[in-house]
């Protein structure tokens, strides 16, 4: 009887530190290293950049064909009726 409570007590003991050995491979999967998960980490954040670049030119460019509002002078607003701007 004394036996078999040894016998139990190290099948317990044994699981409960070999819980931790088998949770540290469960994040990635076997055939990757941790330089090709950041190589790919890197390829996602390109081409994050990339579509963010692309787009933010498309923009510009669809919106260099259409008449813009006439920035000539930012602060006329500001200044009272009498002052004008001087012509040169």
């Amino acid at each position: 009887m004394r036996l078999l409570k040894t016998i139990i007590a190290c099948a317990v003991l044994a699981g409960c530190l070999a819980g931790p050995v088998f949770a540290q491979g469960k994040g990635a999967p076997k055939d990757e290293t941790p330089m090709q998960l950041e190589e790919k980490q890197k390829q996602r954040e390109a081409d994050s950049i990339d579509r963010q670049y692309k787009s933010t030119l498309q923009k510009t460019r669809n919106g260099a064909g259409t008449a813009a509002a006439p920035t000539d002078d930012p602060w006329s607003n500001m200044r009272s009726g009498g002052d004008t701007k001087p012509s040169r």
